[in-house]
């Protein structure tokens, strides 16, 4: 487990970059949201996921919030998207509206990789 010091939220150049998730594979689960700053729906979900930060990085979740003409945003939009990607860097998940975290939690706590975790 990456622990509470890890941040939640990535934003910027490192979050623009095109391998901005092969940094986090095998260390972290990145829940990539595709948004433009305007979007409501962005700030509706980055409320949600900051409430939920004690279980998400529980479960090594970072957040990258990605432009949709980023690379990241190309590879997941169009328009806005909702990205689980496993420790794996495989996609896991998708959601096209604002989720609840609670959902993303179940979807982890299914993961082969993460009931491991727990047993440990």
């Amino acid at each position: 487990m990456l622990g509470l010091s890890m941040t939640l939220f990535v934003h910027g150049a490192e979050a623009a970059a095109a391998d901005a998730l092969d940094a986090y594979r095998w260390r972290a689960r990145p829940v990539v949201v595709v948004a433009s700053e305007s979007d409501p729906r962005a700030k509706a979900q980055a409320g949600l996921l900051a409430a939920a930060r004690a279980a998400l990085l529980e479960r090594d979740v970072v957040v990258i919030e990605a432009a949709p003409e980023t690379p990241l945003g190309r590879r997941f939009g169009p328009g806005f998207a909702v990205v689980l990607v496993g420790k794996d860097g495989g996609e896991k998940a998708r959601w096209r509206e604002p989720v609840d975290p609670q959902a993303i939690t179940r979807e982890i706590d299914g993961m082969p990789m993460r009931q491991q975790e727990m047993r440990r």
